[in-house]
C-alpha cells in the first residue's frame, strides 16, 4: 500500500487551524455541535489516554443538490415494482444505462462509483443506502392531501442556502417550533473546539480544558504522528479532505476528545446543465475518497474503522423529469450512503414510486419532486445515538420531529 507522510509542525501550522472554545462554537457549527456536546456528556474526554469510547462522524456534504436519482437506480422491474421501466422511459438520455449492480437487490449505483460497489458487494457489508430522505417533521398522508395545503413543507424548499443550514443544523421542526429548553441550551453553552483547514476539512470536539489556542493543537498532533505514515489518498479535493480527517483520527489520543465530529464537502452538484457529465465525475470522486478512507482507517497505523461512520447529506435531489438544458432542478427528498465499520449493509427506507405525478410527486406540475419518507431529524437521530447521545434526552430535547413517524423514530443502519 502506498503511504504518506504525515505533516510536519511547520505544515500543520500552514495549514491555519482556527480554534474556538467560546460558548456559542456549537452553535456556530449548527446542530452536529449539539450531537457532538451531548454525546461528550455522556463519554467526557480520558486525556491523555485515547478515551476507550472513541467514536467520530465525517459528513460528506454533497453541495448543489445531488441529482440521487442517477447515483441510486432501479435495475429490475420484478424487483423495483415496475420503476426500472419508468426510470429508462422518463429520464430519456439523461437515463444511466449500465449502473453497478448491488448484488440481488434489484438496484444499482452510477457508473463512477465502482469503489463503493465492490465495499456493497463484499460477504462483509458496511455500507448502507438510505432512501428518499428530506427535511420533514412528519409523514406525508399523500399527494392529494399535500397538494391541497393538508402538510406543510420546509420554509424556502428550494433554495440552496436554506436547505443546507435546516441538514447542517437540523432545524425543521414541528409546529411547536421545535427543540429548545434547559437540557438543551446547557449543552449549547459546553465549551467546544473547532478546528478549520485549509484543505476545507473541519473538526469538532467539545473542549478537555487542556488544548487551549492553535499552537497546542498543532504541537499535540506533531508529536502523536512523528514518523508516522498514512495511506495514500486520491489527490482530489475530498480526498484531501480526508486524508487529514483520518491523520486526526490517528492522533486521537493526543487530541484528547472520546467524540468528534468532521465535515468535508464537495461542490459542483448544481447540475442544471449537462447533469450527465458533471455529476459522473463527482461521484467517482467521492467513491474513490470513500473507500479509500475505510481502507486507512482499517490500516494498523490507525485501527479505527469500527470507530468512524461516514455519511453523506445534500440540501436536496434534483426533479426526475430533465429541464430544456440536459439537466435538473430543485427537488426535495434523495438518497444517502452511510460507511463504516459498525454499519449493517444494505437498503434502508422506502424507494420512491418514480411515476411523474403519481403518489410520491410532491410536484403540481408532474416532474418528479419525491415527498420524503425518511425525515432528516430520523436519519440524524440514529447518527447521534451511534455516537453516544442518550435516546431520552436526544429525542425530548434535540431532535422531537422522529417521534411522528412510529414507535421506531432511529432507524436501522447502525
Amino acid at each position: 500500500m502506498k503511504t504518506r507522510t504525515l505533516p510536519s509542525r511547520r505544515e500543520l501550522l500552514r495549514t491555519g487551524f482556527r480554534l474556538a472554545t467560546t460558548a456559542g462554537s456549537a452553535a456556530a457549527f449548527g446542530h452536529l455541535g449539539k450531537k457532538s456536546a451531548l454525546a461528550q456528556s455522556t463519554f467526557p474526554s480520558a486525556h491523555p489516554s485515547a478515551p476507550p469510547s472513541y467514536r467520530a462522524l465525517v459528513c460528506v456534504f454533497l453541495s448543489g443538490g445531488n441529482d440521487a436519482n442517477n447515483m441510486v437506480i432501479p435495475m429490475s422491474d420484478s424487483l423495483t415494482k415496475g420503476n426500472a421501466a419508468i426510470y429508462r422511459n422518463v429520464r430519456g438520455k439523461l437515463a444511466v444505462t449500465h449502473p453497478l449492480a448491488l448484488g440481488q437487490t434489484g438496484y444499482g449505483l452510477h457508473p463512477s462509483m465502482t469503489a463503493l460497489q465492490g465495499m456493497f458487494n463484499q460477504a462483509a457489508n458496511h455500507v448502507a443506502i438510505l432512501f428518499n430522505v428530506g427535511t420533514l417533521a412528519a409523514p406525508i398522508a399523500g399527494r392529494d392531501a399535500y397538494l391541497a395545503g393538508k402538510h406543510s413543507s420546509p420554509a424556502n424548499l428550494y433554495s440552496h442556502s436554506d436547505q443546507q443550514v435546516a441538514w447542517s443544523w437540523a432545524t425543521f421542526s414541528s409546529s411547536t417550533g421545535g427543540s429548545g429548553g434547559t437540557a438543551t441550551n446547557s449543552r449549547d453553552q459546553a465549551p467546544q473546539q473547532i478546528l478549520a483547514l485549509n484543505s476545507g476539512l473541519t473538526m469538532l470536539q467539545s473542549s478537555d480544558g487542556v488544548l487551549s489556542n492553535a499552537m497546542e493543537v498543532a504541537n499535540r498532533i506533531r508529536n502523536a504522528t512523528k514518523g508516522a505514515t498514512l495511506p495514500l489518498f486520491p489527490a482530489t479535493g475530498l480526498g484531501r479532505q480526508l486524508s487529514d480527517a483520518a491523520a486526526l483520527i490517528q492522533a486521537r489520543n493526543d487530541v484528547g476528545a472520546s467524540r468528534q465530529v468532521f465535515v468535508a464537502s464537495l461542490g459542483g452538484f448544481d447540475t442544471h446543465t449537462d447533469d450527465a457529465n458533471a455529476q459522473a465525475a463527482l461521484l467517482q470522486e467521492l467513491s474513490d475518497a470513500v473507500a479509500d478512507f475505510y481502507q486507512a482507517l482499517a490500516d494498523p497505523s490507525i485501527q479505527a474503522a469500527n470507530l468512524v461512520t461516514l455519511c453523506t447529506q445534500s440540501e436536496f435531489s434534483r426533479t426526475f423529469q430533465l429541464n430544456g438544458n440536459g439537466g435538473t432542478d430543485h427537488a426535495w427528498g434523495g438518497h444517502h450512503l452511510i460507511v463504516g465499520g459498525a454499519v449493517k449493509g444494505g437498503l434502508y427506507g422506502t424507494f420512491p414510486n418514480l411515476t411523474p405525478g403519481g403518489p410520491s410527486d410532491a410536484d403540481s406540475d408532474n416532474r418528479g419532486i419525491w415527498f420524503p419518507t425518511t425525515g432528516l431529524d430520523q436519519y440524524a437521530a440514529t447518527l447521534a445515538k451511534w455516537l453516544g447521545a442518550p435516546t431520552p434526552s436526544l429525542l425530548a430535547t434535540d431532535l422531537p420531529n422522529p417521534v411522528n413517524f412510529g414507535s421506531s423514530p432511529t432507524l436501522g443502519f447502525l
